[in-house]
């Protein structure tokens, strides 16, 4: 049991490194078209939107990757609905948390040095984010989403 937890925990770390890459490209896209103040209080829905870009990528990744071994061949619709429905709760739980560490990040990073650009501070503002929920959300995924 260890070793396929540690195995799958490798896994997810792969996993989490491409949507890491996924929401960080697609913020930095949106703040190339919508642009981005010091302190710009739209940063959150920016933010919003990159995470839930990669939140999608992470749900197929992680049903036929990471946690494959753990899903029952009788995969049936229903249970991809149930699975899909308890990976939003978690992922919505994980939003939450991530764009309000984000976003606090990106203010007092503006307060503390105005030579800081917005997108510097937007980008530590996401690592920040991300890194805290990353362990949460494996955890969450393995033992409420993808079980036996």
């Amino acid at each position: 049991m260890w070793v396929n937890t540690a195995r799958q925990f490798a896994r997810f770390s792969f996993v989490g490194a491409i949507n890491t890459a996924v929401d960080f490209l697609v913020l930095n896209i949106l703040i190339t078209i919508f642009g981005l103040a010091q302190q710009d209080p739209h940063y959150i829905y920016l933010k919003a939107i990159s995470f839930t870009v990669a939140v999608i990528n992470s749900f197929i990744w992680n049903k036929n990757f990471v946690f494959k071994n753990t899903v029952s061949a009788k995969n049936t619709k229903s249970k991809t609905r149930k699975e899909i429905w308890k990976f939003l709760m978690v992922s919505i739980i994980g939003l939450f948390i991530n764009t309000l560490i984000a976003h606090l990040m990106f203010v007092v990073l503006g307060n503390l040095d105005p030579n800081i650009t917005p997108r510097i501070a937007a980008n530590i503002g996401a690592l920040a984010g991300s890194a805290i929920v990353f362990i949460s959300n494996f955890f969450g995924y393995k033992y409420l989403v993808f079980i036996k």
